[in-house]
């Protein structure tokens, strides 16, 4: 968020009315008196869409490490309700529903779907089993028909989300990380 807050001040246009020759012509002379403001306006925005390319490949990176331990280490276990349901017969993500939960889908499985969903985000479509670890975690409680928009791909149809959910598992430094890790891969 740094390159949003390099207080940009002054460049803040309000219309009169809605007459579109009207509005043109105020923006018209309002972009020239701010053109200045406005062009940092442009750079910081550049910056910000460098930086989250930047912080998705590096979450991306994170989920693709902790989706090969568990891939590697993990062994399957009992599935609750929530986790049999988004499984269903999917052998490859049994053995990602482990861990605590999280709007009650086990860590693994959010693992799992965001691994995924980082390292296809330009393709078509994701498996059922990824579809349906992001449709359960995008449901808000009380508000049918709202999804949360850090989570609902079709916002998202060709960008990676791996820092939002990173930023849902908790993961805002290593001890969180290694905590979380070492759950899920010393399990008795």
């Amino acid at each position: 968020m740094d390159p949003l807050r390099k207080g940009i001040e002054g460049a803040v246009f309000v219309s009169e009315g809605s007459d579109p020759a009207a509005f043109n012509a105020s923006y018209g002379t309002w972009a020239e008196e701010n053109s200045r403001q406005l062009e940092q306006s442009k750079q910081a925005q550049s910056e910000f869409v460098a930086e989250l390319f930047a912080m998705a490949a590096l979450c991306g990176a994170i989920l693709e490490i902790a989706h090969k331990g568990i891939q590697m280490h993990s062994i399957a276990s009992t599935l609750s309700g929530v986790a049999s349901a988004i499984v269903g017969e999917s052998s490859a993500a049994r053995q990602f529903a482990i861990g605590r939960e999280v709007r009650g889908v086990p860590i693994g499985l959010i693992i799992y779907a965001g691994r995924n969903q980082h390292a296809h985000f330009d393709e078509a479509k994701l498996s059922r089993v990824n579809q349906a670890v992001f449709d359960h975690l995008a449901r808000v409680p009380g508000f049918e028909g709202v999804k949360d928009p850090a989570v609902d791909l079709a916002r998202h149809p060709s960008a990676s989300v791996a820092h939002n959910m990173t930023y849902l598992l908790g993961w805002r430094d290593f001890a969180a990380y290694s905590r979380d890790m070492e759950s899920l891969l010393t399990r008795a």
